[in-house]
């Protein structure tokens, strides 16, 4: 259902993917999506984008510093 729900809003134009042109600091992405007892998982799309900005050449784990990132996520960045 919510697979179907997700492809009806974007065929309905009510979910716009911008999927031509570039810009800087921005990539479409496609999210996988699951459920506990859904049948199956599903992809999402959705926009990433950033910023950057010349800093001391060090770099920060903001998941760390909000304390979101888990223990694996932690030690991949150190």
């Amino acid at each position: 259902f919510l697979a179907e729900r997700m492809q009806d809003e974007i065929l309905q134009e009510q979910i716009l993917i911008e999927t031509e042109g570039e810009r800087i600091g921005q990539i479409n992405a496609l999210s996988v999506i699951e459920f506990p007892g859904h049948p199956r998982a599903f992809g999402e799309p959705s926009r990433i984008s950033c910023v950057v900005h010349i800093g001391d050449g060090e770099f920060t784990d903001i998941e760390r510093k909000a304390e979101l990132g888990g223990n694996i996520h932690a030690k991949g960045m150190m």
